[in-house]
């Protein structure tokens, strides 16, 4: 029965990997004078993910509002999380609090360089430490995103 009881266990703690810990939603916010963001991920155990993004830019008295959401692909792997892009919509735009038209060429500039962020089909590996409620996500260039668990 010991014996039983020792491989159950052991089959629980292996099934509780770091994998499982990402499982859940998440929010990540940005607040610099020039920018901020707020992002919150959906992390499913198919190993999808899907992040909705709202980000304000203030540029010279003009105040940009872009909302997007990314679908991307998720793994870990010794240490790492890697995400691959598989789609990303841009949802709305509103400048001064005036939503933009995507027929404006200003919607289309600003577009596509929130689309050139997550071009479809890149993967992003990123070191990912969990610590509690939160995980870190390290880039290469040493810069550290935390994320929140949304209860």
């Amino acid at each position: 029965m010991k014996k039983f009881l020792t491989i159950v266990l052991f089959l629980f703690i292996a099934g509780c990997g770091s994998d499982n810990k990402i499982v859940g939603k998440w929010i990540h916010t940005i607040n610099r004078p020039e920018a901020t963001a707020v992002e919150t991920c959906d992390y499913v155990e198919n190993n999808t993910e899907t992040c909705r993004v709202s980000i304000t830019f203030n540029i010279s008295g003009t105040t940009i509002l872009e909302e997007y959401v990314t679908t991307q692909e998720w793994h870990i792997k010794g240490g790492k999380i890697l995400e691959k892009t598989l789609d990303t919509k841009i949802l709305k735009m509103n400048i001064n609090g005036e939503s933009v038209p995507i027929s404006d060429p200003r919607y289309q500039e600003i577009s596509n360089l929130i689309l050139s962020w997550h071009p479809v089909g890149e993967t992003l590996s990123r070191k990912i430490t969990f610590k509690g409620d939160t995980f870190d996500l390290q880039s290469d260039d040493g810069k550290v995103s935390t994320y929140t668990r949304v209860k």
